[in-house]
């Protein structure tokens, strides 16, 4: 099932997020949940970004000025996700979120909000999603 594979694959992420440091262009909070996808249903939202920034100001300039948001709403479409409420959302399903540090992707797991951050993981609340899809 692959509700039961984002799991796995998100339970494997976030001990590994919370021990090393996220690294713009390779293992920032897009990059990481899109590795997830990349594992578990073999596609990549974040195809048409990778490789093509190594700094916070180079994935500003590549997202432009839709930025996070944008990004993850043109992956969605291509890929068929629908938008949802934050409260019926499950296990691998995506949002971009308002933190302390500012805007960032999101995954959902085990009924919360997880994201990368520069030193670890973050978790957040419903009420802090500003758009959520489901994957599948």
């Amino acid at each position: 099932m692959t509700r039961q594979r984002y799991a796995d694959e998100i339970a494997k992420a976030l001990p590994r997020w919370a021990v090393t440091k996220a690294s713009w262009g390779t293992d920032d909070c897009a990059l990481a949940l899109a590795d997830i996808d990349v594992t578990v249903q073999g596609v990549d939202p974040a195809r048409d970004y990778r490789g093509r920034y190594r700094t916070e100001r180079g994935a500003r300039r590549v997202l432009g000025k839709p930025g996070l948001l944008g990004g993850w709403g043109r992956a969605a479409r291509r890929l068929g996700w629908r938008r949802i409420a934050a409260a019926v959302a499950q296990d691998g399903d995506r949002a971009v979120a308002v933190t302390p540090a500012g805007v960032s992707s999101v995954i959902r797991y085990r009924g919360k909000w997880f994201g990368r951050i520069d030193q670890g993981n973050l978790m957040v609340a419903d009420n802090k999603i500003i758009r959520a899809w489901a994957v599948c």
